[in-house]
C-alpha cells in the first residue's frame, strides 16, 4: 500500500519480503504441468486430433501419453485455479487491512486478463484458458 500526499491509500505491489515463496513455486509447478499436458496439442494439428486420425504413435509414445494422462491431466488446472483463488483472497485481505476498495482493482485485473486471453485465443492458439467458453 502506498499513500500519496496524505490522500487516500493506493494499492501497490508487495515487496519481495512480503511474497509467499511456496505459492510462487507451486504456481510455477502448475504451469509446467499444464505445459506438459498441452504438449500433445501443440505438437499435432488440431484437425488430426479432432477427427481421430492416427498420429503415428509407437509404444513409447503410448507410454508417454499414459504417464502424462495419469500424472498430469486433470491435476494441474485445478491446482492453478486454487492458487489463483488463494492469490485473490490474499489480495482481498491485504486491501481490507489497508482500507482499499478491492472491487475496483479486481475488476480491472479481470478485464486485463480477459483481454490477454482473447488476444491470445485470436492470434496464437484457440485453446486459451483465459478466454475459454463452454
Amino acid at each position: 500500500m502506498t499513500v500519496v500526499d496524505g490522500e487516500r491509500p493506493v494499492a501497490s505491489p508487495v515487496t519481495e519480503a512480503e511474497r509467499i515463496d511456496l505459492i510462487d513455486i507451486l504456481r510455477g509447478f502448475a504451469l509446467l504441468g499444464i505445459l506438459a499436458v498441452n504438449m500433445a496439442l501443440f505438437s499435432h494439428p488440431l484437425l488430426v486430433s479432432g477427427i481421430g486420425l492416427p498420429r503415428g504413435n509407437g509404444p513409447f509414445d503410448d507410454f508417454a501419453d499414459f504417464v502424462v494422462a495419469w500424472l498430469a491431466t486433470g491435476k494441474f488446472y485445478p491446482l492453478f485455479s486454487v492458487l489463483f483463488g488463494l492469490g485473490v483472497s490474499i489480495q482481498l485481505a491485504r486491501a481490507a487491512a489497508h482500507g482499499l476498495d478491492f472491487k475496483r482493482y479486481f475488476v480491472r485485473r479481470m478485464l486485463i486478463l480477459l483481454g490477454i486471453g482473447v488476444a491470445h485465443a485470436l492470434l496464437v492458439w484457440n485453446g486459451d484458458i483465459l478466454a475459454s467458453t463452454p
